[in-house]
């Protein structure tokens, strides 16, 4: 229930007059929510990722100047 404004604004798109297209509605903004999720997930875990390897090219960058 937590996506509840969610939910609405697909209901108010769609208008269905159903149960079952409601319920349709319901899955589809819960599956939309979860793939946000792990998109929103892998993007953090990318950007990490980015971090170290920026932070490992700064190390070596002052061996090099060190030992130049």
């Amino acid at each position: 229930m937590e996506y509840i404004s969610y939910y609405m604004n697909a209901m108010k798109k769609y208008q269905p007059l159903k149960m079952k297209e409601v319920d349709e509605v319901i899955q589809k903004v819960n599956q939309n929510v979860a793939i946000a999720t792990i998109k929103s997930q892998d993007s953090k875990q990318i950007h990490h990722h980015f971090n170290i390897i920026d932070k490992k090219k700064q190390n070596y960058e002052i061996i090099i100047k060190l030992y130049c």
